[in-house]
């Protein structure tokens, strides 16, 4: 999880899908698309300001 929230949140998910790891925990199952979700959010913020 630590990982994902420092930026892995796309191969979290991947492997949650890929190899059904995870998926009866529930802060796996709904953190991981709100990790997604921020981190894309953060990115085009960044790139519209010109910093990334």
């Amino acid at each position: 999880m630590g990982l994902s929230l420092l930026g892995g949140a796309v191969g979290g998910m991947a492997a949650i899908r890929l190899f059904r790891h995870k998926t009866r925990k529930w802060y796996f199952m709904v953190g991981l698309p709100l990790f997604v979700i921020v981190q894309t959010a953060l990115f085009l913020y960044l790139h519209a300001a010109g910093l990334y």
